[in-house]
């Protein structure tokens, strides 16, 4: 595992005729959302999300809004905190085992 990230999962929502086309991300480290930035998009309409390169022990706040061909939906209440985590070292590896003896 790389850089910190944060999964994000969520439901989809009432399209109002047009087919929604695309969910789009934007993150913030304040509830407010100031400063926000949108994630990179992903085409399709998945629920989850994997958002990669954030900055460790950072906590930050995600909202999502959805896209069909008449334009963008409101933006989503902001959801709760997702406090990256420092890269760790590696844990130890199960102990050798012998494949065959020698003499």
């Amino acid at each position: 595992m790389g850089d910190p990230s944060c999964t994000l999962q969520w439901q989809s929502t009432v399209d109002n005729g047009s087919p929604i086309v695309q969910y789009v991300i934007r993150y913030a480290t304040n509830r407010e959302m100031e400063g926000a930035v949108e994630a990179p998009k992903e085409s399709g309409t998945r629920r989850v999300r994997v958002i990669e390169d954030l900055e460790a022990r950072v906590s930050y706040y995600f909202q999502v809004c959805a896209r069909n061909e008449v334009g963008r939906g409101e933006w989503s209440n902001p959801s709760q905190a997702c406090e990256t985590q420092a890269p760790r070292k590696p844990s130890a590896p199960a102990a050798p085992h012998l494949v065959t003896p020698s003499s």
